[in-house]
């Protein structure tokens, strides 16, 4: 369950879980320095300008966030039960792996919308025809993988007899809104990579987690239980849906069309899309694959242990990721004017800010980790601090690998790393296994931070250093009047 990098899926339910994205890249407007949607970052008085208004607004709705989980997720808790909550996060987590049918496609778009789509509407309307009936495709492909997990839920994971019933119905519901969110990433797409609309998305996830949030407590009174939960999830994802296409529509003047699919444009997906499918692949089974075994292997009761245990390394995540994820339009403002003089100057201040304050975080949370959990959800869970240590440490080697992950990506230089993560799957899923049958939960967050550090951390470093190698023949003198 360990975050790679936040996605546009909504997997904030009960918003006390990181189990999230899987859209991959970052849901900031990568556009709004490719199309001139917003100004071109020339200037430091306008850097910074565009910097603090997209990161405030990003922090304004993740505080929004961190505030309903402290004041929600206890009350759930407590109210539902460790398995059925623990039911519930098992089935976001294998949603999250249905988002593997876009076999890297929406990645592989933005890709294409950012290098060689022309700025017209034609051109537009081709490309996000072509993604989103690719996806229609796709969502009926994942039928028969949905039906075979919903028939043997209660062979496949260990759950109490008397909730298998409810386990199933849940799961179902929960599909019905991948399906929704699946289809939607393409106007999701849209407004944040093509018409820059930051706050506008800021703002509209604020409202969905407070009505969310909202309903959760209201249904929980009146004696609900996790299905109408679900069922209330469904129907605001519905609403979202809706208001993502009306957004898209106007401000690209949007016509989904079977007549703008293009056949060669959908086969030129196949080839970069498997790559990007391979990085997807990997960071969902870093984050949602230990979930998946500890319900397979531990049972689903010890999910929601290993889940609290993260929050705090959460948290700390989240908000030194928000710092990359808002100077991306800046970096790929650079890419595409080959200032590579200027691309590396913010790279680096990336890394040190990153490492920076990770590094603080990591020491906070070993070392007041255990009692801010306590005092949040009282004695009634006993958290492991070893497991509290583990992901304090990997705080840290998440904040270097996020900075280079999304940097590769923007690039295109993603092909070699997708193969070395590939390689992080099995050995994470090998040592997780083995150490799960000695140390359980220590076992599986050992198992994940030894994988990551042997594998994709030190690799994707490596190849940003290769990358400014090789331009640094093009690097342009950096002007004084200019910042990164």
């Amino acid at each position: 369950m360990l975050v790679r990098g936040e996605t546009k899926q909504d997997n904030y339910i009960f918003i006390s879980e990181t189990i999230n994205n899987s859209f991959n890249f970052q849901r900031y407007s990568l556009a709004c320095s490719i199309m001139d949607v917003l100004p071109t970052p020339t200037t430091t008085a306008t850097n910074n300008k565009l910097f603090i208004k997209q990161l405030s607004s990003s922090y304004v709705l993740y505080g929004v966030n961190l505030l309903l989980m402290v004041l929600v997720t206890p009350f759930l808790l407590d109210r539902l039960g460790a398995e059925p909550y623990g039911i519930w996060l098992l089935c976001q987590n294998i949603a999250t792996y249905f988002n593997l049918f876009n076999l890297g496609f929406l990645s592989n778009a933005i890709a294409q919308y950012a290098t060689n789509t022309p700025d017209n509407t034609q051109a537009r309307n081709q490309l996000f025809s072509t993604l989103f009936f690719s996806l229609v495709l796709f969502c009926s492909v994942s039928f028969p993988a949905y039906w075979y997990i919903h028939e043997h839920f209660d062979t496949l994971f260990k759950i109490s007899t008397v909730h298998v019933l409810m386990a199933k119905n849940v799961f179902s519901v929960v599909y019905i809104a991948f399906v929704t969110l699946f289809l939607a990433s393409t106007f999701d797409m849209i407004l944040y990579y093509v018409l820059g609309k930051v706050i506008t998305k800021n703002l509209i996830e604020i409202i969905r987690l407070l009505v969310l949030n909202g309903g959760y407590v209201a249904i929980i009174l009146w004696g609900g239980e996790v299905f109408h939960i679900a069922v209330f999830y469904l129907i605001i994802q519905l609403i979202v849906l809706i208001c993502l296409y009306v957004f898209a529509k106007r401000g690209v003047k949007l016509q989904l069309s079977f007549t703008h699919f293009n056949v060669a444009l959908f086969k030129s997906f196949f080839k970069p899309g498997f790559n990007f499918l391979l990085l997807n692949l990997a960071n969902m089974v870093i984050f949602a694959g230990d979930n998946i075994m500890i319900s397979a292997l531990i049972g689903v009761e010890q999910l929601v242990l290993f889940s609290l245990s993260f929050k705090l390394s959460d948290i700390a995540i989240r908000l030194i990721n928000k710092i990359v994820d808002v100077k991306s339009p800046q970096m790929i403002h650079y890419i595409k004017a080959k200032e590579y003089g200027l691309l590396k100057t913010t790279f680096n201040k990336l890394i040190y800010w990153s490492l920076g304050l990770s590094f603080i975080a990591m020491v906070l949370i070993a070392l007041f980790g255990k009692m801010a959990l306590n005092f949040w959800l009282g004695d009634k869970y006993l958290i492991d601090n070893t497991v509290i240590v583990l992901f304090a440490i990997f705080v840290m080697v998440n904040s270097l690998y996020y900075v280079c992950w999304i940097f590769l990506n923007l690039t295109g230089q993603h092909t070699r790393l997708s193969y070395v993560v590939f390689i992080e799957i099995g050995l994470n899923i090998i040592l997780s296994v083995i150490w799960s049958n000695s140390f359980g939960l220590i076992g599986i967050a050992l198992g994940t931070l030894i994988a990551s550090l042997l594998t994709s951390s030190w690799f994707a470093y490596w190849e940003c250093k290769k990358y400014f190698k090789s331009h640094q023949a093009n690097n342009r003198p950096l002007p004084d009047e200019q910042g990164a």
